[in-house]
């Protein structure tokens, strides 16, 4: 290996680990952190909607769906979605759940989303079991 090429290593390493999140909060942006805090703390309407509203709008901006923060903001959609589901009783936003966590799951895209995002598979098939009884 020439010191050319250990340099250009050690360069990418470096960008790789400072570009790399600290932890599954820092992926992504405050405002979304902010407000899925919010509405895991106090679950009303209000809360669900400005949750819904930054996660899209910052999944939007990412642009990619299929890395660990791309994973993340369908993987809280979704458990929001859920918790929504069960508190308000509402049959069709159940229902939107089981049948998005189970396209994903036809897709044979649970797997990837582990990789990308380890507990993934869990808490998308967990979302799904939380409203699945409401539609029996």
């Amino acid at each position: 290996m020439t010191a050319r090429s250990i340099l250009a290593l050690a360069v990418a390493l470096l960008l790789t680990a400072a570009c790399a999140p600290a932890d599954d909060g820092g992926l992504h942006p405050p405002d979304v952190e902010r407000t899925w805090a919010e509405f895991r703390e106090t679950p009303t309407d209000d809360t669900y909607l400005r949750f819904l509203h930054a996660n899209r709008l910052a999944a939007m901006q990412h642009g990619n769906p299929g890395d660990a923060a791309g994973v993340l903001h369908q993987v809280r959609a979704l458990e929001a979605q859920a918790d929504q589901a069960r508190r308000a009783g509402d049959l069709n936003l159940a229902d939107a759940v089981v049948m998005r966590v189970l396209e994903i799951e036809q897709a044979e895209m649970l797997g990837v989303y582990d990789e990308a995002l380890p507990g993934a598979r869990e808490r998308l098939l967990a979302a799904r079991a939380s409203v699945e009884g409401m539609l029996r």
